[in-house]
C-alpha cells in the first residue's frame, strides 16, 4: 500500500494532512500513485517542479493555524500595555488579544533587557470601553520577531506574543466583557 494509507491508519496520524507530490514525468505512474492514496481528486497534490509560493500556500490551507487556536482572538484598535520586567517598563500596542495571551508590537529597547521570561503586564483598553484597565497578569513569552532593524544595526520594531499565566477569574470575566464590548 500507499505511505499516505500507513500513517492515516494510526490514531497519531489519522487527522495529520499529507501533500502528495507527482512528477508529471508520467502520468499514468501519477495515476496509478493517486489511486494508491485512495483519491483521484486529490486536492492536495503539487506537481514537480513547483514554487515556493505553491507549497507555501497548500501548506498554509491544510495547516490552517486558526482552527487550532483555544480561543478567539480580538483585535481592538488602540489597546495598550505595559509590560513589566523586575525594574524595566516596556509600552506595548496590542495587535490583539484572547482569553490565553496577546500579540503586541513596541520598539526595541536600547537597553539589555530579557525579554524572554515572566513578566506582569497591565492593559490598557481605549476611551470606547471606558478606558478599561487590568493589571498585575502574569504572562510569559511565546515568540519574538524583530520586524524592522535601525540603521546601526540594532533591533527596532518587534513583536511578541504573549501567554498569560495563573489568568483569575475576575481577569476572564473582566476580558470577556471587554471583548463582547468590542464587538457592538
Amino acid at each position: 500500500g500507499c505511505v499516505c494509507n500507513a500513517l492515516e491508519s494510526t490514531e497519531l496520524n489519522k487527522d495529520t494532512p499529507h501533500i502528495t507530490m507527482v512528477s508529471g514525468f508520467d502520468l499514468n505512474q501519477d495515476n496509478h500513485m493517486l489511486q494508491q492514496i485512495d483519491n483521484q481528486e486529490n486536492t492536495n497534490t503539487l506537481t514537480i517542479p513547483f514554487t515556493a509560493f505553491q507549497l507555501r500556500e497548500m501548506i498554509s490551507r491544510l495547516c490552517n493555524q486558526n482552527k487550532h487556536r483555544a480561543c478567539p482572538r480580538y483585535a481592538i484598535p488602540q489597546t495598550t500595555a505595559i509590560i513589566i520586567y523586575n525594574d524595566h517598563v516596556l509600552p506595548v500596542d496590542v495587535i490583539n488579544i484572547s482569553q490565553n495571551g496577546m500579540r503586541c508590537s513596541f520598539q526595541y529597547p536600547q537597553q539589555p533587557v530579557d525579554l524572554m521570561r515572566v513578566s506582569s503586564i497591565t492593559l490598557k483598553f481605549p476611551d470606547k470601553l471606558n478606558s478599561l484597565t487590568i493589571a498585575d497578569i502574569k504572562s510569559c513569552p511565546v515568540s519574538l520577531n524583530i520586524e524592522a532593524w535601525n540603521a546601526n544595526s540594532s533591533p527596532g520594531k518587534a513583536l511578541m506574543t504573549l501567554r498569560f499565566l495563573d489568568v483569575t477569574s475576575t481577569v476572564t470575566e473582566i476580558l470577556e466583557n471587554a471583548f463582547k464590548a468590542s464587538q457592538s
